[in-house]
């Protein structure tokens, strides 16, 4: 966490306020450089991380709209992250950093998800839809697979994510109706990847195009 930017994505600088004054209020120490704490040195036992509180977060708009709203679940984003004390963790990933920048610069709220083309596309671009497509459960699911993939577009602009979400919308339905997370594991590897996974052992295989996508989640090697 201390090479990462406390004002924008990926790595840079901790002289921004972005970080301490905008979102993660009174947490801006944990990243100065050269301090080594860990990304959720704060959380006591028990408390979720941030990411966690996206789940949470979208779980509550949606009840409160009756489904997933765009406008309604961003502006329920910012309160939540521009209001001191709503979550205790040190860490917020790229995303988080350019939406706020974004907005700080005086950007309207639709103009503010952006993309460092590299830590934006990342697994943790999932936990919103998870929610949206399981909250449209009882839905069509192209109706439900809409709603998940706008739900991206809420915090960051990643049509790679976007795309991924369909991959999740089969799983999940797939689970609903009985299979186990496992068999809906393999039956996306083997349609996604031709392979199944061999879960004892590494494998090489070539990807198809859809898992050329980098979807690691934001390391330390990538800045984050």
């Amino acid at each position: 966490m201390s090479l990462s930017s406390t004002s924008s994505a990926g790595r840079g600088s901790s002289d921004g306020d972005i970080i301490g004054s905008v979102i993660n209020h009174g947490k801006k120490a944990y990243w100065t450089r050269g301090s080594g704490y860990h990304y959720h040195c704060t959380l006591k036992r028990g408390e979720n991380t941030l990411e966690g509180e996206m789940a949470r977060l979208t779980m509550r708009s949606m009840s409160t709209q009756d489904g997933f709203d765009y406008d309604g679940l961003q502006a329920t984003y910012v309160e939540f992250m521009t209001r001191p004390g709503s979550h205790n963790d040190a860490y917020a990933s790229s995303y988080h950093r350019m939406f706020f920048a974004n907005r700080a610069a005086g950007r309207p709220l639709r103009e503010c998800p952006d993309n460092d083309n590299h830590n934006v596309d990342a697994i943790d671009g999932l936990i919103i839809p998870a929610v949206v497509l399981l909250g449209g459960a009882a839905q069509p699911e192209s109706l439900a697979r809409q709603a998940a993939q706008e739900s991206v577009r809420v915090t960051r602009d990643s049509p790679k994510v976007e795309s991924f979400v369909n991959e999740l919308s089969t799983m999940l339905r797939s689970v609903l109706r009985g299979q186990t997370a496992a068999e809906a594991a393999q039956a996306t590897a083997v349609r996604v990847l031709g392979t199944p996974l061999d879960t004892a052992s590494p494998i090489s295989f070539s990807p198809m195009p859809i898992a050329e996508v980098r979807m690691s989640t934001e390391d330390s090697s990538s800045g984050r």
